[in-house]
């Protein structure tokens, strides 16, 4: 780091010699005391998308253009989230489009002793945005940022579009290179490439690159011009591009890029940036719904057990998507896999910041999901390719689920009260891993359904509970006598008004009666 520091050091005392710093620093300051509270309130409206807020402060009078302690106004917030009614709301209000951010205050600041610690620090953060110096030193002092720029780095292309139709210009050609590769303005790209403007920009892996950006909203045309002018090739490897991609279902730029050597496995830039353990273009691609893109990439050799590692089916299980989970599972996808797989693909999570409904799920195999959901072909999809229905869904978190669906999927389809559903779980009868089926009986004779009771009679169950414990490494089935536990549930059938409810009374005693140790 030394060569650099020292390189960077020389440059940019240069250009202090040249900058008249007191004066800049006064204007700076001058801006600063503008941030009142009022700004900072609107600031806060802007970026929590609260537009009577928004339009309550200005009604106020409180000033439009006002700056926050980073030096942005509120259109420029309000560009860079996408809240296009507020931004349409700051421009009937008289917004300046062509204010530009004080950003450049905190790096300017880090630089102004040199050789202190805080120095170097400034220096490090500066050239971690651009590894060349020139390049760092001429982005710090040259590059105003503008509303537009905020949106278009954020890619917010439909509030790029409200203010250009409001007379913003976009100054920067980098900004003006991804405008153009995401709104598929051939004729722009190969001019602003003419003219110089940089298509593999130094920041490494950044999904803003004008390939990448491209890729994403599928511009086929653009995406083989940057290609044949050597774009993003080195960098990533065509990852970044290709994840987007996938991640947008765009199958014609998907096989353009695999045809140009793109690393099918992606980048760990996006993972990394998106806080997961696995995201790649296989990955994206189920987790959208994407079938073709998913079949082609498997059919290129992409690893289904990467995708495995967050949860492959769970997204195509959760949104009834039949073709895709037959795709997935004919290509070797664990149907074992539980919520927990996609929750515990996240870096770092915190399971206190997941709602209680996922809480209480945590532990849900693909055929419980189906099962809670109805999605009756679903389920019979999962048990035709091995799904356990007497899988046992022990929640992480019982406390939070004192009442819940803890239990097995033959209990939650009782819980639905579908005998469509019970009996395409009992295709393979019950094996007593949970409890012989008691619970389910239970439920079903709650409800008062006397078809699921004789379904779930006829298929096996039992009022005897089956404990499976592990011994010294040694499965054992202990059997115990329940029906003490049904003593509250006769009762209530006993008192029941119900027909149904007094023929499914009949129906246990006279199971109870025949069953072997009771």
């Amino acid at each position: 780091m030394a060569l650099k520091e020292d390189a960077f050091a020389e440059v940019y005392e240069s250009f202090l010699d040249e900058l008249d710093t007191d004066q800049f620093f006064f204007d700076m300051n001058e801006t600063r005391n503008e941030n009142d509270k009022d700004s900072e309130m609107l600031r806060l409206a802007c970026w929590q998308d609260q537009l009577d807020k928004v339009k309550h402060l200005l009604d106020e009078g409180v000033n439009v253009d006002g700056i926050d302690k980073k030096g942005e106004t509120g259109l420029m917030v309000a560009c860079g989230q996408g809240h296009n009614s507020i931004v349409k709301a700051l421009l009937v209000a008289g917004a300046n489009i062509e204010l530009i951010s004080n950003w450049r205050e905190k790096e300017i600041c880090a630089l102004q002793s040199p050789g202190t610690q805080e120095y170097f620090e400034g220096i490090k953060y500066i050239l971690s945005l651009d590894s060349s110096v020139d390049k760092s030193i001429a982005r710090l002092f040259s590059y105003d940022k503008r509303a537009i720029d905020f949106a278009i780095e954020s890619d917010r292309m439909e509030t790029v579009k409200i203010l250009l139709e409001a007379g913003a210009i976009i100054h920067n050609n980098e900004n003006a290179m991804r405008y153009a590769c995401a709104s598929g303005l051939i004729n722009d790209v190969i001019t602003l490439h003419v003219l110089g403007t940089d298509i593999d920009e130094d920041r490494e892996e950044s999904k803003k690159t004008p390939l990448a950006v491209a890729s994403k909203y599928g511009h086929l045309e653009i995406v083989k011009y940057l290609i044949k002018a050597g774009a993003d090739n080195k960098k990533t490897g065509l990852g970044v591009p290709l994840t987007l991609a996938s991640e947008n279902g765009q199958l014609a730029v998907v096989k353009v890029l695999l045809a140009a050597g793109a690393n099918i496995k992606g980048n760990d830039y996006l993972a990394f940036e998106n806080g997961v353990k696995c995201w790649t273009p296989l990955s994206i691609a189920v987790e959208n719904g994407h079938l073709n893109v998913v079949k082609l990439l498997l059919s290129e050799g992409a690893d289904i057990k990467e995708v495995d590692q967050s949860g492959a089916l769970r997204h195509p299980v959760y949104s009834n998507n039949i073709a895709l989970v037959r795709t997935l599972l004919s290509a070797g996808a664990d149907i074992s896999v539980t919520n927990n797989a996609y929750w515990e693909n996240f870096e770092d999570s915190d399971i206190t910041d997941i709602n209680e409904e996922t809480i209480n799920q945590l532990n849900d195999t693909m055929l419980a999901i189906a099962a809670r959901r109805e999605y009756l072909s679903m389920v019979k999809i999962l048990m035709a390719n091995g799904a356990d229905a007497n899988h046992y869904l022990f929640t992480e978190y019982p406390e939070e689920d004192e009442d819940g669906d803890r239990g097995n999927v033959l209990e939650i389809a009782c819980r639905k009260n579908s005998i469509d559903l019970v009996r395409a779980l009992l295709v393979r009868g019950i094996d007593g891993n949970y409890n012989g089926g008691a619970g389910a009986l239970a439920i079903a004779a709650r409800n008062g359904n006397i078809y699921i009771i004789k379904a779930l009679l006829k298929a096996g169950c039992n009022l005897i509970f089956f404990e499976k414990n592990e011994c010294d490494g040694i499965d054992e089935m202990k059997e115990f006598d329940i029906t003490y536990e049904f003593d509250d549930l006769i009762q209530e059938l006993k008192s029941s008004e119900k027909k149904e409810h007094h023929e499914i009374l009949e129906l246990l005693i006279r199971h109870l009666h025949l069953c072997p140790n009771v």
